[in-house]
């Protein structure tokens, strides 16, 4: 079950935390009529799992959104959440991906740890950046699969590759 925490701020930014598994038991049409219109900056560190069915709800979810005048803007996705973002064009919508958390394991103790990381700092070979472990201080090397970043070879680069500002029409 998807659980949904959503903060209103000021004016134009809304922030929603999800965790769990996004499937058909999800609260997401609850939530556009409780945004503002302006960003909503989605995080998905906590998304476990993705279904089909949860993807279709994802994808009219976020054309209700942008009907509704909300520009999301995702942050710490998942490995998993990840994962879908490769597996369906679809459901990607008009997204912004700012960070996605990537998977590493430490070479000197062994350890594994998610990095979040800016898809600014993704090369175009599509190469997570070196880091170094939290626990030791060694280096991290990539633990994930060798498409983790093709999400990032969409068809509008400007909003899947976060490098650049979001652009909200109308500002």
């Amino acid at each position: 079950m998807l659980v949904a925490i959503v903060e209103q701020r000021p004016e134009t930014t809304n922030t929603i935390k999800l965790a769990g598994v996004l499937d058909e038991h999800n609260p997401l049409d609850e939530i556009v009529e409780k945004l503002h219109a302006g960003v909503a900056t989605i995080n998905l560190s906590g998304v476990t799992d993705v279904s089909r069915r949860g993807a279709r709800d994802w994808a009219a979810w976020l054309d209700a959104l942008v009907s509704h005048g909300v520009w999301p803007q995702l942050v710490a996705c998942s490995p998993a959440f990840v994962a879908y973002l490769n597996r369906e064009p679809t459901f990607r919508g008009a997204i912004f991906v700012k960070n996605v958390c990537v998977p590493y394991v430490c070479t000197r103790c062994h350890l594994s740890q998610l990095q979040p990381i800016d898809v600014e700092n993704i090369d175009e070979m599509h190469e997570a950046p070196l880091c170094t472990c939290d626990h030791c201080g060694g280096e991290l090397a990539f633990d994930g699969p060798p498409d983790y970043f093709d999400f990032l070879d969409t068809p509008d680069p400007e909003l899947a590759r976060g490098s650049r500002a979001l652009i909200v029409p109308g500002d």
